[in-house]
């Protein structure tokens, strides 16, 4: 069978968990042979394992394993060596350009040149990428796709972006987000409100003090607006780790008129409880395809091109809000 490492997704960002979802779902239809293999600190166990995923043996320590563990062995514990991975598909969703560290793209470009030299595909799934202006980061992303065999630029933006860097005829693509694809859980109710508020703790991060005053004031506008046309709050979080950081500090800055807070692990219920909202207002990008995707009327804002050119996708655009 093939062994197909999925890259760039979690079970935390439920973006990532619906590609991941998407992915696996899709391919084993159609590849019902192949193995789909992670990482294994992505998620919980449980989690892995209700998708069937398999665990991959990486770094020395991984390495040394699959040395010392039969084949047969490590195949009934769903153990992969790095060395036996045919396929990676990556699905980053937004990793590769200036706004990231100088120190993720060196890493990742290490390793994705170590993993086409060892004669593994790489497939870059459709996502985000650029602006490729700073010297040093502009080389180490040249060297993470043209490691690639074939690569999706989700937007027109992020095509031209790596069309400056890899100007190889058929090697670049345009295909839009496929999360759209995942059919959300049937039966799920909200009883916590009408009005999906979906914050994103990136809109903070790359701003500075005064953006994220005016992101706050934006949210706490839209939650005083919501309550005034008789419809009831509630904030959704669409990623655990930096987002419920934000969002405590936004229901502390609300006090008494702050709405309830919601999370849910599984992205299918998420996308249902999206599906089910009378509007979201949102800055999570796969929790707008979700809105979109399923009619809901939305508004969002955005700390990248990616956000502007969902909403044109939907002839959604004069939605779009800039908070600054």
């Amino acid at each position: 069978p093939m062994n197909i490492e999925i890259n760039g997704v979690s079970f935390g960002n439920k973006g990532a968990a619906m590609m991941l979802s998407a992915i696996v779902g899709r391919l084993r239809a159609s590849l019902p042979d192949s193995r789909f293999v992670v990482k294994p600190n992505i998620g919980p166990y449980e989690w892995r394992t209700r998708l069937g995923l398999h665990h991959k043996l990486g770094g020395r320590r991984g390495l040394l394993t699959a040395k010392l563990l039969p084949g047969k062995l490590r195949q009934s514990y769903g153990l992969v060596s790095v060395d036996e991975i045919d396929v990676i598909l990556d699905a980053s969703g937004f990793a590769y350009g200036d706004s990231w560290p100088a120190s993720n793209l060196s890493a990742a470009a290490r390793r994705f040149v170590r993993a086409e030299r060892s004669g593994k595909k790489i497939v870059f799934l459709p996502q985000a990428f650029g602006p490729f202006e700073a010297c040093g980061k502009r080389k180490d992303c040249e060297k993470i796709l043209r490691s690639g065999g074939l690569i999706f630029a989700r937007d027109p933006e992020s095509y031209d972006h790596v069309r400056s860097l890899v100007r190889e005829d058929g090697k670049v693509c345009y295909a839009p987000d496929f999360t759209n694809l995942l059919v959300p859980r049937e039966n799920v109710d909200c009883d916590s409100g009408d009005v999906a508020i979906i914050p994103n703790s990136q809109m903070v991060r790359h701003g500075n003090e005064s953006a994220e005053d005016a992101y706050c004031q934006f949210l706490a506008l839209c939650i005083d607006v919501v309550r005034a046309s008789g419809l009831t709050p509630f904030l959704l979080l669409h990623q655990l780790r930096g987002d419920v950081v934000f969002a405590k500090k936004l229901l502390a800055l609300l006090g008494e008129s702050a709405p309830a807070l919601v999370t849910e692990d599984d992205p299918l219920t998420l996308k249902a409880l999206i599906g089910n909202a009378r509007l979201v207002i949102g800055s999570r990008y796969h929790a707008l395809v979700s809105s979109l995707s399923q009619g809901v009327p939305t508004i969002g804002t955005s700390w990248s091109h990616k956000y502007r050119y969902l909403f044109d996708d939907y002839d959604w655009s004069r939605y779009s809000v800039d908070t600054g």
